[in-house]
């Protein structure tokens, strides 16, 4: 997970340290788990410890300023496009990489 300090810094000016400690947390899950947090406030909840009812509070707060329903998952839009980044640059490595072996394959018959 990258932490951009300049858009952290804009983008959660005004929230209050907890609702910006429960967006680290929320984004922490989502690059953790490459996908976005179930739509069930009960469970997002139970997996950031967010369990007084101003914990609960930011945890809506949070995802009404930052996140999204997408098939059944909150999702964030700059966590989704950092995975997809990651991963289009993940699988050109691994199909890199296999190009090499394949080549030395071939140049070891020799």
């Amino acid at each position: 997970m990258k932490l951009h300090l300049g858009d952290w810094a804009l983008g959660t000016k005004g929230l209050s340290l907890l609702e910006r400690g429960v967006y680290l947390e929320m984004l922490s899950i989502c690059y953790a788990e490459e996908t976005g947090l179930p739509d069930d406030l009960k469970k997002i909840c139970k997996m950031i410890g967010a369990y007084t009812a101003a914990e609960k509070n930011a945890v809506k707060e949070i995802l009404s300023k930052f996140f999204e329903v997408a098939n059944g998952l909150w999702i964030n839009q700059r966590v989704e496009k950092e995975l997809s980044t990651y991963k289009d640059k993940s699988s050109k490595a691994a199909a890199s990489a296999k190009e090499r072996r394949e080549l030395i394959g071939r140049i070891s018959m020799y």
